[in-house]
Order: C-alpha cells, then structure tokens, then sequence
C-alpha cells in the first residue's frame, strides 16, 4: 500500500480525500514558497548587480564624457595659444618693421641734414671768397687812389712845373 492509496476525512469540512495528494500539494507549495523565495532573493541580487552595473557603467560614460570634454577645452586652449603666438609674432614683425622705417626715417633725415649743410659751407665759402675778392679789389682801388691822391693831378702838376720854369 502507498500513501496515495490512504484517504483521509478533512476535519473542517468532512470531505474525503487522498492522503498523498494533501502531502503533494503541501510538499509542491513549499518547494514553490522556497522557489519564489530563492527567486525574489535572485531578482533581488540581479536587480542589485544591475544597479551596480548601471552605476558603473553610468561611472564610466561620465568619466569617458568629462574626458573627452578635457580634450576638446585643451584643443580649444591650444588653439587659442597658438592663435595668441602667432598675434605676439605679428606684433613683433610690426615693431620691428616700424623700428626698420622710424631707422631708415632718421637715416634720410641725417643724409638730407648732411647735404644742406655741405651746400651751406660750400654756398658760404663762395660767398667768403666772393667777399674776399671784393676786398682785394677795394684795397687795390684805394691803394690806386691813394697813389693818384699823393701824385696829384697831371693838369697841377705841369702847372706847378711851369711856374718853377719861369721862375
């Protein structure tokens, strides 16, 4: 004889039934009880495990955004550096191409200075010799008056002779 065989009388309600169909559904509710427990505390570890990796996943795109974020402000901070050099050479070219002209500029300036003043001297020793000349042919005139005013006239001089003859 099995259990299955055996019937019994439900005290409650009077019915009779097999004593191993009352153990199978027992036996079956407990295993499902123990397997929904098993599997709430699966779920529950799955939904953890999944949190974790969602939070680490969520860990690292952030991480890899905020990096590539750092790329690109260092690209834009190199190219600006690169932009700011490139205005510092271009500053510099100017400064030294203005320093280049304001040299050339008191160059021209010097030499044009130089060749008024050589034309001054040259102008005023011309003048100096024109002055001289003229001095010299002042003096020899006075020294050719002076000679006519000591000798006298000629028309004096033959009359002053005549009055010596009569005499």
């Amino acid at each position: 004889m099995s259990i299955n065989d055996l019937n019994c009388k439900c005290p409650a309600c009077g019915e009779t039934f097999a004593l191993g169909d009352a153990l199978e559904e027992q036996a079956v509710e407990q295993v499902r009880a123990e397997l929904s427990s098993l599997n709430n505390e699966e779920l529950t570890q799955k939904l953890e495990n999944a949190k974790k990796d969602a939070i680490e996943e969520g860990k690292r795109l952030g991480a890899k955004a905020a990096q590539e974020h750092a790329v690109k402000k260092q690209q834009q901070l190199e190219d600006a550096q690169a932009a700011l050099d490139e205005l510092k050479l271009a500053q510099i070219d100017k400064d030294s191409e203005l320093q280049r002209l304001r040299h050339q500029q008191k160059t021209a300036i010097s030499l044009k200075l130089a060749e008024q003043k050589s034309e001054l001297d040259a102008q005023r020793e011309r003048q100096e010799a024109s002055l001289k000349l003229q001095i010299a042919q002042l003096r020899g005139d006075l020294q050719k008056a002076t000679t006519r005013a000591e000798q006298g006239s000629m028309q004096t001089q033959g009359e002053a002779s005549e009055i010596a003859l009569e005499e």
